[in-house]
C-alpha cells in the first residue's frame, strides 16, 4: 500500500492492481472449502427432499436393506468429493503458483 501511495495510484487502481491480486489466493481457498460443504449439503438435501440423486439412492438402498449398494453410493460420493478437491487444488496451484501454497502471498 505504501508503494501505491508513492506511485499516487487512484483508489480504483489500488484495488484492482494490489488488493484483489493479494486476496485471490485466500478467496480460492474459501471456494475450495465451500465446494466440499456444498457437496455435503447437496447429498443431505437429496436424502431429505429430492427423489433423485445420490442421497435418494442411499435412502432407497437403506430401505431395501442393501448395505452393499449403500456403501457403493457412499464410496461414489467420496470419489466425487476427492476429484473435486483435487481439480480445485490443481487449478489453484496453476493460477497462483507459490502464493497458493503458503496461503499468505509470500
Amino acid at each position: 500500500m505504501e508503494v501505491a501511495r508513492a506511485l499516487r495510484l487512484p483508489p480504483l487502481q489500488r484495488v484492482w492492481k494490489i488488493i484483489i491480486p493479494a486476496a485471490l489466493p485466500r478467496i480460492f481457498v474459501a471456494f475450495r472449502l465451500s465446494a466440499g460443504i456444498a457437496l455435503i449439503v447437496a447429498v443431505t438435501v437429496e436424502i431429505a427432499i429430492n427423489p433423485l440423486g445420490l442421497g435418494a439412492g442411499i435412502m432407497l438402498a437403506q430401505q431395501a436393506l442393501r448395505a452393499d449398494l449403500m456403501l457403493a453410493y457412499l464410496v461414489w460420493i467420496g470419489i466425487i468429493g476427492y476429484a473435486l478437491n483435487t481439480l480445485l487444488t490443481v487449478a489453484q496451484s496453476r493460477l497462483f503458483g507459490r502464493a497458493a501454497l503458503s496461503g499468505d502471498g509470500r
